[in-house]
């Protein structure tokens, strides 16, 4: 996994989870951060829209 250049994020989620972690996907910006769940699995999960 470690040479990989490319990976989906699923992919490397299900490898976390696997090791007892969750992935957080947090974007930085001058302003603040913005937790980015786009990518989310269940739509129970509250998705940030990057549109607003």
């Amino acid at each position: 996994m470690e040479k990989r250049t490319d990976m989906y994020l699923s992919t490397l989620r299900n490898h976390i989870r696997a090791m007892g972690g969750e992935l957080d996907i947090i974007a930085r910006f001058p302003d603040g951060e913005v937790r980015i769940q786009n990518f989310a699995e269940s739509s129970d999960e509250k998705q940030v829209d990057l549109a607003e």
